[in-house]
């Protein structure tokens, strides 16, 4: 298989199981959910799920059971990009030192 193609269907297996594990955007309290699948499906490469899962088929030779695992590293990295683009929280004039 082509890896351009593989990447892409994981990244497929990756946004079903988000969506499994994230709210409908109409559960209330639905101005949250809407804003949180809005940022989480903003589009990306998926990178972190798809190696996670491929730890672990490297490890046992399946990826049963960690698809839970892969979709928490995506949502605390989702997390990360906007927490640190918050202005109260953004600090890039202590990093550019």
């Amino acid at each position: 298989m082509i890896l351009s193609e593989y990447l892409t269907e994981q990244v497929r297996l990756v946004d079903a199981e988000l969506g499994r594990w994230t709210p409908s955007e109409s559960t209330p309290p639905s101005i949250i959910h809407r804003a949180m699948r809005y940022s989480l499906f903003a589009g990306g490469k998926r990178i972190r799920p798809v190696l996670c899962m491929e730890a672990a088929r490297a490890v046992s030779g399946q990826c049963e059971g960690v698809e839970a695992a892969a979709c928490a590293l995506e949502m605390v990295h989702t997390y990360s990009l906007i927490h640190d683009d918050l202005p109260a929280l953004d600090n890039d004039h202590v990093r550019g030192r």
